[in-house]
């Protein structure tokens, strides 16, 4: 999964002009205040360059099927999913920006499984039209962030026993955020999953990907998150 254009890419975007360079280091440094700068801007800098090898990567979804799953892609934990569903109450799926999600997401529809991501779109209504074709073509669908159907069509999927994706490693505040401690530090998270785990009372099984030391991709599901025990009258602690 290499691409000498997208390597091309990150260099001109991490090392030329440095665009948002600082805020990844500033990351790493938050993450990680034991590493040295040296090791922040190796890291930094290869994490730029696989979003850009990703990025081109993106446009050749259309051409993956069987053939492409049995030789590039290891899928672990399938199995937490398949009886995650057997409940027949829908499944929420945790995950973040990690891997190239967006290959996850075509190979978990290519497995047979009904797929809805909740996703941004993007302001410019042809590169939004191109983004969204690309994902759509081999059937996951894509519920709108904050849009005026979100609550209803996350429902709905849930109530048709199918899994919806959520992504919450992002800066959220209010009114859709609510404050959490990450790294030792405030910030804050979306409450929207919390919210419709209390709701429904329907499995959340953490997902995400990553490309392994063998030059695959791997998609790894976990066992359904346990939860129970955060349930109470509190109207605020069971969300945080």
């Amino acid at each position: 999964m290499d691409s000498g254009f997208g390597s091309t890419l990150g260099i001109l975007w991490f090392d030329v002009l440095r665009v948002r360079r600082r805020v990844v280091l500033d990351n790493l440094r938050l993450a990680f205040p034991e590493w040295s700068e040296s090791d922040r801007i190796r890291v930094g800098r290869k994490s730029v360059y696989k979003l850009n090898e990703d990025l081109v990567e993106f446009f050749s979804i259309p051409s993956m099927n069987e053939k492409w799953l049995k030789t590039n892609l290891v899928f672990e934990g399938k199995e937490h999913l398949i009886q995650a569903l057997e409940q027949q109450r829908g499944v929420y799926a945790l995950s973040l920006h990690l891997g190239h999600g967006d290959v996850a997401i075509s190979a978990l529809a290519l497995n047979g499984f009904k797929i809805h991501l909740i996703t941004k779109v993007f302001k410019s209504q042809w590169f939004n039209d191109l983004w969204f074709f690309v994902r759509r073509v081999h059937g996951a669908q894509y519920i709108e962030a904050h849009g005026p159907k979100t609550p209803f069509e996350i429902l709905k999927a849930i109530r048709g026993n199918e899994t919806v994706i959520f992504v919450n490693d992002q800066f959220m505040g209010r009114p859709f955020g609510i404050e959490v401690d990450f790294f030792g530090k405030k910030t804050g998270t979306a409450f929207g999953l919390a919210l419709f785990y209390l709701k429904t009372r329907s499995p959340i099984v953490p997902i995400y990907a990553f490309e392994g030391s063998d030059g695959k991709f791997h998609l790894k599901i976990e066992p359904p998150l346990q939860l129970e025990h955060l349930i109470s009258d509190d109207k605020e602690k069971p969300l945080r």
